[in-house]
């Protein structure tokens, strides 16, 4: 991939087919298989940068000087007889490495779980956890591209993903939920890098949302091209399933099929764990201040 102004190209080095196979063929577990690492050719004085365990990158597609490196954990085992006692509290995240190719600058992070480039630049997010017995506290980080300043805008104890900005980078959004379950009820937080902080836009008890509704965290989040709407899923609210007690070979298994269904029974069964993801889009009208939930092409509920 060439940088926008054409000062850098990024491009993946991938590990050749026998050396995975090999890795295969010695069951080698998935986080221990041979990774990918990332290039970065800096054109102004021909020189490489290189960073091993590569998964995932990204680069604003205008106005880009920083690059933005997931790199995953070091899973190499220490064997020496200090620590081969201790068991490593697994942490969450990987690393993220921002380097500025105009510069050289580096920054790197660690427990990062997911970041974002606006399409126009001018910042890139990304969020953090950091987890210990008793709770998982999600901060969300916003680096100025311009200034090389990171500023944090928010944290709280809990879980935070689907972070997205509008084309500028100026307003941006994201999915958080407190609740420690598995299954999760997510609100929708919006704010602008001017203000003071983000806050809540949509939720279970919304005016409009549908009752037993709320934000998915399986529909995509994002803003429209003149960042006056911002679009996320909704669904009914996930309920976390009773305590079973009842032994596997005690429990009955029937598969009930009826002639009018629109799929075959066996059909049925390969597309549940995708209509259990099913989400249906809604719209938060920032300016009106407004929320429509979108069922197909009609409005169900307005606030």
């Amino acid at each position: 991939e060439i940088g926008p102004t054409g000062n850098f190209i990024v491009y993946t080095l991938t590990q050749p087919e026998d050396t995975i196979r090999k890795a295969k063929l010695k069951k080698v577990k998935k986080e221990d298989m041979p990774q990918d690492s990332l290039g970065i050719l800096l054109l102004k004085n021909d020189s490489v940068i290189k960073y091993p365990r590569l998964k995932s990158f990204g680069i604003s597609d205008e106005n880009a000087t920083w690059i933005a490196v997931i790199t995953s954990q070091d899973t190499k085992k220490d064997t020496s007889k200090a620590v081969k006692k201790i068991k490593p509290a697994k942490t969450p995240g990987d690393h993220l490495i921002l380097f500025n190719a105009k510069t050289a600058d580096t920054l790197q992070f660690d427990n990062v779980t997911e970041f974002f480039c606006p399409k126009k630049g001018g910042s890139i997010y990304f969020v953090q956890q950091k987890k210990d017995s008793l709770m998982t506290i999600s901060s969300l980080k916003r680096l100025d591209t311009a200034t090389s300043t990171v500023t944090g805008l928010y944290s709280s104890e809990g879980f935070l993903k689907k972070i997205t900005a509008d084309e500028t980078g100026v307003k941006y959004s994201f999915l958080f939920s407190k609740d420690t379950a598995e299954v999760k009820a997510f609100s929708v937080y919006f704010g602008k890098i001017s203000s003071d902080g983000p806050g809540i836009v949509a939720d279970r008890d919304t005016p409009g949302m549908p009752q037993g509704w709320s934000p998915s965290e399986n529909g995509s989040v994002y803003f429209s091209a003149d960042a006056a709407r911002l679009y996320f899923g909704t669904a009914p609210t996930p309920v976390p399933e009773p305590k079973d007690s009842t032994l596997e070979e005690d429990k009955p298994r029937v598969d009930i099929w009826n002639w009018e269904d629109r799929t075959l029974q066996p059909q049925q069964k390969v597309d549940l764990e995708k209509e259990k993801k099913r989400s249906y889009p809604a719209v938060y009208n920032i300016d009106p201040k407004k929320f429509v939930q979108l069922a197909d092409t009609n409005i169900t509920g307005i606030a």
